[in-house]
């Protein structure tokens, strides 16, 4: 067999060096052994009805008496001798129940029980029937006689009978059997009972790795006769995907015009240059097959695609013209096909689901505010915030800008603090080496330079006329600057009637790229600057966990 896709077989008949050798074979475990060495038995011989609750494994038979096989009457080959009865009208049934460990129930490929029984036996595992013999059909009472007596070599011998290994279950299981007397008047009872079982016993186990998928080939060597080739493929450690695990992340929906190389080599449309980016959130590999979208654009992720398995971390492209893509970005990205129609500039639905149809993700986005202005034509991309934290793609506030025109598609732009705050020396957050009465803090945050004065970084309001459904008033407009890519801080903006609480959240309305590396989030007033209203706006910054 081979884990790399080539065939174990080499051209005349040897072996490839990258095959391995697998054999298997089979190993029997002995469940319950017969005779005086063997099984202890639970039983109960008093003439008794007990319906049906003695064969379930919960039930309680701490007060039956207890004995090894064989157990009976009548023979004197008992090595347990239970009751019989009356001479006249001996007891037609007696019940025997035994309970047995078994560990890697999964493994039994088959069971093989074999009974000794004077005259007739019903054999129940774990409350299931799984055997009966030399007994009428149907329904069974406890006064229901055997079907015929049993006489001569039957009278030691041990019937067998095939039962499914399903019937096992990991830890204890539980046999109980009944034994049927073909009349009161019988002169004898016998019973014993063993079962086995036969495992697979691997000597060379197949062991794949690394997580991810992996096809193994193999053939059948015997006498230097080669089977014809067999191929599975599977997969390690791999989820499929899910809401839970997989995210778009990037959206290319309006590129840039095409450049005056880029239209001399044929693309002469914008919509040559979109791009989606889908990123494996989870802590383990995903598989992307059978995913299709469904609206906005289409494309299905084929069985067959090489790009189908996502590590942790990893994302994978869909693109509008492969070629088009190319020739902007670059060769070797990690580009999984081209995906049929185009990202609607003015916005659109966009619907990914998984081969059940379930809904893997569903949104709308927009090219008018509040949604990233830059985003529409100017160069930038739409650009997840924090995607590992799930956030609702429904919601302009969970996207951003591209830090470069032209997105970064299978690359994140996305900063953090500590790296930032060590690549400068910094050691306390409100430090403010460079006098500008900005907090190195709030200089990661607004996009400002540590090391020399930032000018026109902090927040600013304003008062300024705002259409609100149709009509147009005066607002209070706060702007705060952001850092393109400072994912691990959020702001949020507040408001306060008397600067003591801040009860309210203000509009917001939308986000502007500057050209520098920073944005300029906007926010306004819920309610117009006019009639003398005391209203004030702010912006908290906080850094995430």
């Amino acid at each position: 067999m081979t884990t790399d896709g080539s065939d174990p077989r080499l051209l005349g008949g040897g072996i490839s060096g990258s095959a391995s050798t697998y054999q298997s074979g089979t190993v029997t475990s002995n469940l319950i052994t017969s005779g005086a060495a063997g099984a202890v038995w639970k039983y109960l011989a008093d003439g008794s009805n007990q319906g049906s609750a003695w064969r379930a494994p919960a039930f309680n038979d701490t007060a039956w008496s207890q004995g090894a096989g064989q157990l009976g009457y009548g023979e004197s080959d008992e090595t347990t001798v239970i009751p019989s009865g009356p001479t006249s009208n001996r007891y037609i049934t007696s019940y025997f129940r035994h309970s047995f460990i078994v560990t890697d129930a999964g493994a039994f490929t088959s069971l093989n029980l074999g009974i000794l029984r004077d005259d007739g036996a019903i054999v129940y595992l774990n409350g299931t029937e799984v055997a009966r013999t030399n007994m009428p059909v149907g329904p069974i009472g406890h006064l229901t006689p055997a079907t015929a007596v049993v006489s001569g070599a039957d009278e030691s011998t041990f019937f067998p009978f095939a039962i499914a290994p399903s019937a096992l279950v990991e830890g204890t299981n539980v046999i109980a059997v009944e034994i049927h007397q073909q009349s009161g008047s019988s002169s004898d009872v016998s019973f014993d009972l063993r079962l086995s079982g036969e495992k697979t016993q691997t000597a060379t186990p197949i062991l794949l790795s690394p997580a991810g998928l992996h096809t193994v080939k193999t053939r059948l060597l015997n006498g230097g006769v080669w089977s014809a080739l067999t191929e599975a493929t599977f997969l390690v450690d791999t989820q499929l995907a899910s809401a839970a695990n997989l995210a778009i992340t990037e959206l290319h929906y309006h590129p840039a015009d095409p450049s005056t190389a880029e239209q001399n080599a044929g693309f002469n449309s914008s919509g040559d240059f979109e791009f989606i980016e889908l990123t494996n959130v989870g802590s383990q590999h995903i598989d992307l097959a059978g995913l299709a979208f469904t609206n906005g654009i289409s494309f299905t992720f084929d069985p067959s695609n090489p790009l189908r398995i996502l590590a942790p971390g990893a994302s994978v492209l869909l693109v509008s013209s492969l070629a088009a893509f190319e020739f902007r970005y670059g060769m070797n990205l990690p580009v999984a096909g081209e995906f049929s129609g185009n990202l609607n500039n003015d916005g659109e639905q966009i619907t990914l689901v998984d081969a059940s149809k379930a809904s893997v993700r569903d949104f709308i986005y927009n090219d008018a505010a509040p949604w990233p202005a830059g985003a529409d034509g100017d160069g930038q991309s739409l650009v997840l915030i924090n995607p590992g934290s799930n956030p609702d793609p429904n919601d302009p506030r969970s996207w951003r800008h591209s830090s470069a025109s032209g997105g970064n598609p299978s690359n994140s732009d996305a900063l953090d603090y500590a790296t930032w705050k060590s690549g400068h020396g910094i050691i306390l957050d409100e430090s403010d080496d460079d006098n500008d009465g900005v907090s190195a803090f709030l200089e990661y945050v607004t996009g400002g330079d540590p090391d020399s004065p930032s000018a026109n970084v902090l927040p600013t309001a304003t008062i300024m006329p705002v259409n609100v459904g149709g009509l147009i008033d005066d607002y209070i407009v706060l702007e705060v600057r952001r850092r393109i890519g400072a994912d691990d801080i959020a702001i949020i903006a507040q408001s306060s009637t008397e600067l003591v609480t801040w009860p309210g959240i203000p509009v917001f309305a939308g986000s502007f790229a500057n050209g520098d590396g920073t944005e300029t989030l906007r926010y306004r007033s819920n309610a117009p600057a006019a009639g003398g209203a005391r209203i004030f706006l702010r912006a908290e910054a906080t850094l995430l966990p």
